[in-house]
């Protein structure tokens, strides 16, 4: 009896092959760990690939996204911030500050600086922006450079642009145009020409006609 109510010895796992650890196309879903990848995205029920990544990616990716979050996002959120309260208390006091009679000179002396530092925080963004387009053209210039070393090209298309190309073809679209438009005017206007030409000949000849006749009477 007792051999008979003994639960089945579970199988012993030694000779099955161990799981792959990532960096393979083996599984759909991603590792279960306390990442973000443990929740689906949003519109997605299933993983859209079946490639698992490695622990040391899944790592990666969230010191950058953190990363990010620290030093990118979090002080963008807090200068848009800090810039929004500044205008709406400058409202304020430039609104309301007259009606509760605080118009003293220190009032307004607060009320000139906090405008003054609201349009340095609204600069310091556009003056980032603006000095980020001629570093990207000179990165742009470099890395062309680069690349003509790497890959040097002979012929009349030897680093030639997109932008070039694309206008050469629009010009010889216009070109094309063009010679068409001449051509048809051509073959419609000569026969108009013919056709005044011989209308005047014989407008010509019959006032000749005319006069003879006229002459001998």
């Amino acid at each position: 009896m007792t051999a008979a109510n003994t639960p089945p010895r579970p199988t012993p796992q030694a000779n099955r092959p161990p799981a792959p650890s990532g960096g393979s196309f083996a599984t759909v879903e991603p590792p279960r760990s306390a990442s973000i990848y443990d929740q689906p995205l949003p519109g997605y029920g299933y993983a859209r690939s079946t490639y698992q990544p490695t622990a040391e990616q899944l790592a990666r990716d969230e010191a950058r996204r953190a990363y990010w979050r620290r030093n990118v996002k979090t002080p963008i959120i807090i200068s848009a911030v800090l810039v929004v309260a500044l205008l709406v208390v400058l409202a304020l006091l430039a609104f309301i500050a007259p009606r509760l009679g605080l118009t003293t000179a220190a009032t307004r002396s607060l009320i000139a600086g906090l405008a003054g530092l609201t349009v340095i925080l609204l600069a310091i963004p556009l003056i980032t922006l603006m000095s980020i387009l001629p570093l990207a053209w000179l990165a742009l210039a470099y890395h062309r450079r680069e690349q003509r070393k790497l890959n040097p090209e002979t012929g009349p298309m030897a680093y030639r642009s997109r932008v070039q190309t694309l206008l050469w073809q629009l010009d010889h679209l216009l070109d094309t145009a063009e010679r068409g438009v001449a051509q048809g005017g051509a073959r419609v206007t000569q026969p108009l020409i013919g056709l005044h030409a011989r209308a005047g000949y014989w407008r010509a000849f019959a006032q000749a006609v005319r006069r003879n006749f006229t002459r001998s009477n």
